[in-house]
């Protein structure tokens, strides 16, 4: 069996063959979303091979023989086209904060909004995870109903645009995960949020 090791926090993606489960196939080093490139290290029964550059790969041939060969971006891009296309898209993020103690988005989120609007509409199938935050100001179990009511808000205006409501989960996580650590009872704007996931 092939194993296929990945090196400190990579951007490497191998095609054709899962690691780990196969005794042929090709792993391609590619760069990541940020451009970066890791490192792939490809071993076969006692043989080595570690991928660092863009487009590299490592063959494990019929007969059980371990390869290394270069290319390009367009050799890539002819080659494995389909494949990459057919990844899903990355997820996105956004974040909306709320004035005190309510559902209504501050003026400075309503950009955030509309940015968080244009990506839902241009997925095909988008899923969308809804979260609301709140300060440390009241009760615990009264941020739990904030947060919750914040984040449903969100929910409904989404379904409200057409997003199917089995496509949107909304939940509340109160004032358990501040942005901004602060002792109970201090207003801390960056804490009122709801934090919106696109995938």
């Amino acid at each position: 069996m092939i194993d296929v090791s990945l090196h400190a926090s990579v951007a490497a993606q191998c095609l054709f063959c899962p690691w780990r489960l196969c005794n042929t196939g090709t792993h391609r080093l590619l760069k990541g979303e940020n451009g970066k490139v890791g490192e792939l290290e490809v071993n076969k029964d006692g043989e080595r091979i570690v991928l660092n550059q863009a487009f590299a790969a490592a063959k494990v041939g019929d007969s059980g023989n371990l390869s290394e060969s270069a290319s390009d971006a367009d050799a890539v891009r002819t080659q494995f086209g389909a494949t990459i296309a057919a990844r899903p898209e990355r997820p996105s993020s956004f974040t909306l904060y709320f004035e005190e103690s309510t559902t209504e988005v501050v003026a400075a989120s309503k950009g955030e909004l509309e940015r968080m609007f244009a990506e839902v509409r241009k997925r095909q199938a988008p899923d969308v995870q809804v979260t609301g935050h709140t300060d440390r100001i009241g009760k615990i179990k009264d941020n739990n109903q904030l947060g919750s009511r914040r984040a449903g808000a969100v929910r409904s205006v989404l379904i409200k645009l057409g997003l199917d409501a089995q496509l949107v989960s909304a939940v509340s996580r109160g004032e358990r995960e501040p942005i901004v650590l602060t002792v109970d009872e201090v207003n801390e704007p960056k804490n009122r949020r709801v934090e919106v996931t696109v995938r």
